[in-house]
């Protein structure tokens, strides 16, 4: 099947596959793909740049910070610019279809179980550095530099898969099915970022820890496993980071283990 209205090579312009489309809008030559792999280690070095950039800038605002904070390990986020609206009826709708669906699903498998105690489909909340608090700290304190640009592949379901939704009905086994529903109804935020996960706020995900989908908990953009590698999350006492967006830096601080963060600006 064609789609030639709808999907075109970013290099060449010529009509491409819907399946191309996903796989980064490239067409099948070779010449066009090398091309577009110059292209993002291009634009890789330019964001490098805006970060050496940012980090100049910043110490002539910090110079109490000293020379050595030009030494201090640096990671690169990307930016949540996106506004804070009323979260619209519409969106609450479709959220609330998406997880009656799930919840319909898991309470079904729940019951195939016949009373026996079964796991959760979701593995265990654990994280690769979860023996390190300081480490876990200094993510958090990343990711509130970024303002949850992931964020957004939330959507309007919120990652809240049967799987999850059963995970969770397995932890509460004296609540009914429209409790649960109710309970995360009630969690939607009346102002969210626009385009972004239906729980995502000012604050954060809106959503306690224990209700969010295992995804939310495992994610790392690349800046944050730059950030969790033990020769910098681990070992330094301070690591920059800067929140950029289009080559921009939007937001940055020095974060310090393993919860003192010096002031945005």
């Amino acid at each position: 099947m064609n789609y030639r209205h709808e999907h075109r090579c970013v290099v060449c312009g010529s009509a491409i596959t819907l399946h191309q489309g996903l796989r980064g809008n490239i067409c099948a030559d070779p010449q066009c793909q090398h091309t577009l792999v110059r292209r993002q280690q291009r634009a890789r070095a330019r964001m490098h740049e805006c970060t050496r950039s940012a980090v100049a800038r910043w110490r002539r605002q910090f110079p109490s910070a000293g020379d050595a904070a030009a030494e201090e390990p640096m990671v690169l986020l990307p930016a949540n610019t996106k506004r804070l609206v009323p979260l619209p009826e519409r969106r609450r709708r479709r959220f609330r279809d998406y997880f009656m669906r799930s919840l319909s699903l898991a309470a079904a498998r729940n019951a195939g179980l016949g009373g026996r105690t079964g796991a959760p489909e979701e593995p265990d909340r654990r994280s690769c550095s979860a023996e390190v608090p300081a480490t876990l700290a200094m993510l958090g304190s990343a990711c509130a530099v970024c303002r949850g640009y992931c964020c957004a592949q939330g959507g309007d379901h919120a990652f809240q898969r049967p799987e999850v939704v059963r995970a969770y009905l397995l932890q509460h086994p004296e609540l009914r099915p429209r409790d649960v529903l109710n309970a995360y109804l009630d969690h939607l935020p009346r102002l969210s970022y626009q385009d972004s996960c239906v729980f995502h706020t000012r604050h954060g995900c809106n959503l306690p820890a224990h209700m969010r989908s295992q995804t939310c908990h495992d994610y790392l953009c690349r800046g944050l496993q730059d950030l969790a590698r033990p020769q910098q999350g681990e070992a330094a006492v301070q690591v920059f980071a800067a929140a950029v967006e289009a080559e921009t830096p939007v937001r940055a601080a020095l974060i310090r283990r393993p919860l003192e963060t010096a002031s945005e600006h």
